[in-house]
């Protein structure tokens, strides 16, 4: 039911009837703490890989890998143990509503073929997280769409 609640922030996001806009300091106290969540995510990613999504992830998270901690981990540890694979993101935009919080920004992945040709994809992403009891932010749903 609560992952239901996130759905007019999801739809608002992806309307385009929202501006992505950097870091902004007149974001509310949730909106920087959710952002920063997201940024500290990604540097989790960055040195555990797998690990990292699994830290993030909420018992019950889905994202195009996977579904629950364990099962997302193991598909991104996987994902990163590809030649050349990277992925890089940074939220531009922040949304709280009570205690589900919403990040969108750009990324972009990389991988080696077995050419060694890097074949690069870009697009923009959205989190939705939910508060967990302790504070702490942790995602129920992360995807994103390519660009064209």
């Amino acid at each position: 039911m609560r992952r239901w609640l996130a759905l007019p922030l999801i739809i608002l996001c992806l309307s385009g009837n929202v501006p992505a806009r950097a870091a902004d300091p007149a974001w509310t106290a949730d909106e920087q703490a959710v952002a920063a969540t997201d940024t500290a995510f990604y540097n989790a990613t960055l040195a555990r890989h797998g690990q990292g999504w699994s830290d993030f992830a909420d018992e019950t998270a889905t994202t195009q890998a996977g579904h629950g901690k364990a099962e997302i981990g193991a598909a991104f540890e996987k994902l990163y143990a590809r030649p050349g694979f990277r992925l890089a993101w940074h939220p531009v935009f922040a949304k709280v509503v009570g205690d589900v919080g919403i990040t969108s920004g750009p990324y972009e992945s990389h991988v080696t073929d077995a050419k060694g040709d890097d074949h690069r994809s870009a697009g923009n992403y959205v989190t939705v997280w939910q508060r967990q009891p302790d504070g702490q932010w942790r995602f129920v749903w992360d995807g994103g769409t390519p660009d064209k």
